[in-house]
């Protein structure tokens, strides 16, 4: 999830989606791709976001 598309970014065996229209179309998206696989946020930011929409199903905490 991104405000704008980075011009350039690297190149390599991980595909990269970019999705600006916001956080409910990224994880939207993010769950297609997955299939039957689990999604799971990386950042406090989205994290935050994504529970204040009610779009987490679960919740790991890794110390």
């Amino acid at each position: 999830m991104t405000h704008h598309v980075p011009e350039t970014y690297p190149k390599g065996a991980t595909p990269f989606t970019f999705v600006t229209e916001g956080i409910e179309a990224a994880v939207h998206q993010a769950k297609l791709a997955a299939g039957d696989e689990n999604v799971s946020v990386g950042t406090a930011s989205i994290a935050q976001q994504c529970l204040q929409l009610g779009l987490l199903d679960e919740i790991y905490v890794l110390f």
